[in-house]
């Protein structure tokens, strides 16, 4: 959906030359889908981690974790960007 808003918007704003739309699109996409992309690797290789005291470690931190400040800031990261509130 936010891939669709901001080509979308590029389309609008460079009707008259679509190459220049998808530069600009490529532009805004790709420090935050580059994040995105990093973090789901760093969940995934804590997930799968096999050694004991990381899993223990990793335990531990997420019993600790407030997970309504969690959820509020993967929202405001993910809405970056976006004409929306949250």
């Amino acid at each position: 959906m936010e891939d669709a808003w901001h080509i979308a918007n590029c389309l609008t704003e460079h009707s008259a030359n679509i190459d220049r739309a998808f530069s600009q699109f490529t532009e805004l996409r790709q420090a935050k889908t580059a994040a995105i992309t990093m973090a789901g690797r760093q969940l995934a290789s804590s997930i799968f981690n096999r050694d004991p005291l990381f899993c223990q470690q990793r335990n531990t931190a997420s019993k600790n974790s407030d997970f309504s400040q969690l959820i509020t800031a993967m929202a405001k990261g993910w809405s970056s960007g976006l004409p929306l509130s949250v």
